[in-house]
């Protein structure tokens, strides 16, 4: 449910970068490639370099920064009161405990990461990275028409 009605806000207001596939309805991977491929054909067509840099992101839901992701929410996408206030507390006073053979440690405070298993840590992830986007726009004009 929380997914959904922080979804839906960003949505309605232009919030999440605009050629966002991952966790967006009616987008999936093979729309990310096909959108990638055809900027890299257009951009050959028109006699320009292309290069394509590829990041791993496999272990990227462990570096979201609990308090960076709390201001950014907060400043950039407009979450507020006790919206603000239920994020805080789904982030904070979580701790990871490691079990091994002869007993599990004491507890870790976690200031990072975003806890999985629930649809809304892609989203949130999305969300701690969104102003990217202007980085590479600014450096990578894309045109999607040839």
């Amino acid at each position: 449910m929380v997914t959904k009605q922080f979804t839906s806000h960003t949505a309605l207001n232009g919030l999440f970068p605009e050629r966002k596939s991952a966790y967006h309805q009616f987008h999936s991977t093979k729309s990310a490639v096909l959108v990638l491929h055809n900027d890299i054909v257009c951009a050959i067509d028109r006699g320009e370099m292309t290069g394509l840099v590829l990041l791993d992101l496999s272990s990227a839901f462990d570096t979201v920064d609990h308090t960076s992701l709390l201001s950014i929410l907060e400043s950039r996408l407009s979450v507020t009161g006790q919206s603000l206030a239920w994020f805080r507390s789904y982030l904070t006073d979580r701790a990871q405990v490691f079990i091994t053979r002869s007993s599990p440690t004491s507890p870790i405070p976690l200031t990072s990461g975003i806890p999985q298993g629930y649809g809304l840590g892609p989203t949130m992830f999305i969300s701690y990275t969104e102003n990217t986007s202007p980085i590479f726009h600014a450096h990578c004009p894309i045109s999607s028409v040839c």
